[in-house]
């Protein structure tokens, strides 16, 4: 095995964040620490997501993406791959996980809940935030903000289903105009919720412009209830910026953020921006890949690399342990016990089409704080891995 390259490369994936900015947000939130919880993204955060955000930056606190459910589906059980935390995985990772549940029928949702709670999560979250059409348009996700009544009726029947302190909601502010907000809230805020997280953007916003943090503040000040803020939080700076604007929370939850630049939540926890060394960036990238691939063509092995204490701990930015993820997966997957040389060569990386088209999506987001060099648009239209990061590679020269 080759040693790895001490030349190092600075990626400054929050580029407006100073260390000021990162004290400053930890004198705030000093006397009552906050919660920062990567939230539910659909496609972006399903396991092979939430594993690998665990080895960049260890977040302590995430939630699946929604899973739709109908009269009919989930049937008897929550599939594993929906939330393996909480079940064949229970006890092998140590970040805390509330699944998500979608619907416009509450009969659903309390049937799909039984499911689950309390014998294997004590916490069930409803998406009343989805802005997509297809759930919208069925009262589904931000749909039901659009019929105030039956969002206060559904809530409450959860809320005495489930018992005080087990419904999480995460909800935008409003249907069609952030004036919606206070009649919205109002009717829900002395309801004993788990967390009740504010996208402070309306259904028709979608995720144009910038939430309104403001909204998210005077809520904070009108309930007992753990009140989350999201949206726009991408780097210490504008979490600063945030936390400028809101007070009295119970937590932060980071979307695209997380996406954006992974190393967020260790930036969050020393105040300091991460610079990662360009190998390294590769060797995580190949980890995510072949997550993904291993996902989809074998979970139970990479289930079992992971019970064995193999797969799945913290790497941070240390290139060792980047190398070495990146050699159990290659090994697991493909039978390749290799590395990147200094060129950034491995031939016949064993990732397929459905892997590369994660790891690019994960690159269009990660790629717009580093520098303009990795901008160029051959990156993202490679045809296969290999090509990809050997684009990836030619940009560093």
């Amino acid at each position: 095995m080759e040693a790895v390259s001490q030349e190092f490369f600075s990626y400054n994936f929050s580029t407006a964040a100073l260390h000021c900015a990162g004290m400053q947000t930890r004198q705030l939130n000093s006397q009552t620490p906050l919660k920062y919880v990567v939230a539910p993204m659909e496609g972006l955060t399903t396991f092979p997501s939430r594993l690998w955000l665990h080895m960049t930056s260890a977040p302590k606190y995430m939630t699946t993406p929604f899973i739709k459910v109908t009269k009919n589906y989930p049937d008897k059980n929550i599939p594993d791959e929906y939330a393996p935390e909480l079940t064949v995985l229970k006890g092998a990772l140590p970040y805390e996980i509330i699944p998500q549940l979608i619907t416009g029928e509450p009969d659903n949702f309390l049937r799909a809940a039984d499911l689950i709670f309390p014998h294997v999560t004590d916490t069930v979250e409803i998406n009343c935030g989805c802005p997509c059409p297809t759930s919208a348009g069925k009262l589904a996700g931000s749909g039901i903000l659009g019929d105030s009544q039956l969002f206060f009726k559904s809530l409450e029947r959860y809320v005495s289903h489930l018992g005080s302190g087990h419904l999480a909601v995460k909800m935008r502010s409003g249907f069609t105009s952030n004036e919606e907000f206070d009649h919205l809230f109002n009717g829900i805020k002395d309801m004993p919720f788990a967390r009740l997280t504010v996208h402070a953007r309306t259904r028709k916003a979608g995720y144009k412009g910038l939430a309104d943090w403001t909204l998210i503040h005077a809520a904070s000040r009108k309930t007992k209830t753990p009140l989350y803020g999201s949206g726009d939080v991408t780097s210490l700076f504008s979490l600063d910026e945030r936390l400028g604007t809101a007070h009295n929370l119970g937590g932060i939850m980071i979307g695209r953020g997380a996406m954006i630049n992974p190393w967020l939540f260790s930036e969050i926890e020393s105040g300091q921006k991460v610079e990662v060394p360009p190998r390294t960036l590769a060797n995580a990238l190949l980890c995510y890949a072949l997550i993904h691939e291993l996902w989809q063509t074998d979970m139970k092995k990479l289930f079992a690399r992971i019970t064995q204490g193999r797969l799945g701990f913290h790497c941070g930015t240390d290139p060792a342990k980047w190398e070495k993820s990146a050699q159990i997966l290659l090994q697991t997957a493909g039978g390749i016990p290799a590395v990147f040389t200094k060129s950034g060569m491995i031939t016949d990386i064993p990732v397929g089409g459905n892997a590369l088209a994660r790891l690019k999506t994960l690159w269009g987001y990660l790629r717009t704080q580093l520098g303009t060099e990795y901008l160029r648009p051959n990156i993202m239209k490679s045809g296969d891995i290999n090509r990809f990061f050997t684009d990836f590679f030619a940009a560093t020269v």
